[in-house]
């Protein structure tokens, strides 16, 4: 879905169907809703959604440093830290996963660290409501280092 900015991203995140619930709600009937601002921001994460060997090697780096996927914690996630802590890549703005790895965190009482583009973390500190450390990924760097962009 696209939307204006980053802040429609939160309306959408809060928003529960209106009076008639016939209005959008983020619910479980898409397995991934991926949401990109119409910004020159949303445009690196289309070129990133439509290029998944891009994609696949962001994912490598940034999880390279860190400890493997553990059936042992029931929430979303892609990693652990140093601490066991879950880690959830979030740079592909995908709600549902977003959603369910904030849901899981509240629920088991859990920290957790999220990694997505520098632009993304206002609106996600905005959202979140769990115990979440933030790392980012500073969008002009990643736009020259994989994209070859000035």
């Amino acid at each position: 879905m696209t939307g204006t900015d980053m802040e429609m991203a939160f309306r959408l995140f809060t928003s529960t169907g209106g009076y008639k619930k016939s209005l959008f709600m983020l619910d479980t009937s898409f397995e991934h809703f991926h949401y990109l601002p119409n910004t020159p921001e949303g445009e690196v994460l289309l070129k990133l959604l439509v290029h998944p060997e891009i994609m696949e090697k962001l994912d490598n780096l940034l999880l390279s440093d860190l400890g493997c996927r553990s059936d042992s914690i029931p929430l979303e996630h892609d990693a652990t830290d140093a601490s066991g802590n879950p880690i959830l890549l979030a740079y592909d703005f995908d709600m549902q996963r977003i959603n369910r790895f904030n849901t899981g965190l509240n629920v088991y009482g859990r920290s957790g660290n999220l990694i997505c583009f520098d632009f993304q973390i206002p609106v996600l500190k905005k959202y979140l409501t769990a115990t979440i450390h933030f790392s980012s990924i500073d969008l002009c760097k990643f736009k020259r280092g994989f994209l070859h962009e000035p």
